[in-house]
């Protein structure tokens, strides 16, 4: 396969040569899956587990690897590949089940946070997602089937953080992206073109809660390009005024739009990105900031999340001279930093934000 450019070859048995399914009932499934467990999987399981670690790919980047494979190997077979899927990620230990929702047999997937938009069921305290590898997706409500005993006793639920940069063959997007904010007077700004393979990965992406945003890893092109382009002014500075200068920059190098204005659906931005698309709206922007607070100042870093707002707070090493709007955590206050409130500094919330108590979101 072509997994975002990068060539994947996977070696299969020969029995799985010619398997198909002449219906989704029980007994097809079960029959398939006994074709499937007969063989000696251990040598695609290997190559699947170098992968991941060669590329650092998350569990997220594992599932579409598996689902392309499926689909190469059975083309045009949907429920051959369903089940080829959920059994090559039990082979992965990731806690992935069939099931089957009207004439089609569809993946439930198990996640440690809340995916949005997605059907799900509730079995024995556990949220399954429901994902369909058919070209048509069927989002009318019926009864689900699945079998309910685990395939194996180390299945885990898919971990949707990134921990690690995704290793993708670099592809320069369309768009290049350059700021005379961090550029010294006669400097010319350094120009960043992000990663399109990277890009088209996220537009994939399920939405998520905001910690898997806000803690992922950016790639190594927008690291080497922050380490030579902001890094540099802020290790000159305090810590608190590193923080006023990188809220200064997301405030007025950005133009706002929110998700619903620009695409027409809700969309929390990776770091990445920020520096593609047009316009960034509050959950993007403090979620930016985190990234660069995280890397770049010596504080720490928490998410505000209003009912309908999203903001930061800071804790510094040192707050005897900072005053202004802070919440009081683990003892620490974290001072208000938000970088949609245009011209605001550090303790300033919004007006109508003032009397409302945000849900505190910690990264670690």
């Amino acid at each position: 396969i072509d997994f975002y450019q990068q060539p994947l070859t996977l070696s299969m048995p020969s029995a799985y040569t010619g398997v198909s399914m002449p219906d989704i009932s029980e007994k097809s499934v079960a029959d398939l899956w006994k074709q499937l467990s007969q063989c000696d999987v251990s040598d695609y399981v290997s190559q699947c587990r170098y992968f991941e670690q060669q590329y650092h790919y998350n569990d997220w980047a594992v599932y579409e690897m598996v689902c392309d494979f499926a689909r190469s190997a059975f083309p045009k077979q949907y429920a051959v590949q369903t089940v080829f899927t959920v059994f090559l990620l039990n082979q992965l230990d990731i806690d992935v089940q069939v099931g089957r929702k009207s004439n089609k047999l569809v993946v439930l997937l198990p996640s440690q946070t809340t995916i949005y938009a997605v059907p799900y069921i509730k079995h024995e305290d556990k949220f399954y997602y429901m994902f369909s590898l058919y070209p048509a997706v069927d989002n009318t409500q019926s009864s689900i089937y699945t079998y309910s005993v685990k395939y194996t006793d180390k299945a885990r639920p898919v971990d949707l953080h990134i921990s690690q940069p995704i290793r993708f063959p670099f592809q320069p997007s369309d768009v290049s992206y350059t700021t005379p904010y961090w550029s010294d007077e006669g400097e010319n700004p350094i120009p960043l073109k992000t990663n399109q393979n990277i890009l088209d990965f996220y537009t994939h992406y399920p939405q998520v809660d905001m910690t898997v945003y806000a803690t992922a890893q950016m790639t190594q092109e927008l690291m080497d390009w922050a380490e030579r382009q902001i890094a540099p002014l802020l290790s000159e500075v305090t810590p608190d005024l590193a923080a006023m200068l990188l809220l200064d920059y997301i405030q007025h190098d950005f133009d706002y739009a929110t998700d619903g204005q620009q695409f027409g659906y809700e969309k929390p931005f990776f770091c990445e990105e920020n520096f593609y698309y047009a316009k960034n709206d509050c959950e993007d922007r403090a979620i930016l900031l985190s990234y660069f607070v995280r890397n770049f100042v010596q504080a720490d870093i928490v998410l505000l999340d209003y009912p309908d707002h999203i903001a930061t707070a800071i804790a510094f090493p040192d707050d005897s001279e900072i005053a202004g709007d802070y919440y009081l955590i683990d003892g620490r206050k974290y001072f208000v930093c938000d970088p949609t409130y245009i011209g605001a500094g550090i303790g300033e919330t919004m007006t109508q934000y003032k009397n409302v108590k945000p849900n505190i979101i910690l990264l670690k």
